[in-house]
């Protein structure tokens, strides 16, 4: 009976964070689905992704700019609120854009040099953003804890990272034609 009952609390705990996962999955689909904005996005994607983390105390979600040729971070927590950017020398911004995926349980031993203004915690969990092998930003929560985070953390955001990659490209091409329009019709009034 102890046996059975483990299992099946064991089960029961499974199916409990599935669920939850899936939900939050849900929620963040609908969000990208009608968003318009890449700022509006982020911030309300970033929002349901720190609720699902509870032992999160620091995370940023950053998309690369291609102007300035860094990432420009479009939201965060737990970090220095001067902090606009990600700059191409910063040790994470390096890592991320090669690796695509990052759990690390203990950073000091892990990997040391990935400590950086922003990165505050003992271990991290990030993914990168990627469109048909564009390198477009990452998503990165901290904790101040060791081992916080399992490798179905690391799926979760992940998958968040795959959704949000397609609508950061999309609205960044929306973006772009819209300007392009724009510069059309103010060509054609001085034309006249």
């Amino acid at each position: 009976m102890k046996l059975l009952s483990a299992i099946m609390s064991a089960t029961f705990n499974r199916l409990s964070a599935t669920n939850k996962q899936l939900a939050c999955l849900y929620e963040i689909g609908k969000t990208i689905a009608s968003s318009k904005n890449l700022a509006q996005m982020c911030d309300r994607v970033f929002k349901n992704i720190r609720n699902m983390c509870k032992n999160c105390n620091s995370g940023i979600m950053a998309v690369y700019n291609e102007f300035t040729e860094e990432l420009d971070i479009h939201a965060a927590f737990g970090i220095d609120p001067g902090l606009t950017g990600v700059a191409k020398t910063d040790g994470i911004y390096q890592f991320i854009q090669f690796k695509k995926e990052l759990l690390l349980n203990n950073i000091s031993v892990e990997q040391p040099e990935l400590k950086s203004g922003f990165i505050t915690g003992k271990s991290l969990i990030a993914s990168a953003f990627y469109f048909e092998n564009k390198f477009l930003g990452f998503v990165m929560l901290a904790s101040s804890e060791k081992n916080s985070f399992a490798i179905n953390d690391l799926i979760l955001l992940s998958s968040i990272a795959s959704l949000a990659s397609v609508s950061i490209n999309n609205i960044s091409f929306i973006a772009e034609e819209e300007a392009r329009n724009r510069l059309n019709e103010i060509r054609q009034r001085r034309e006249f």
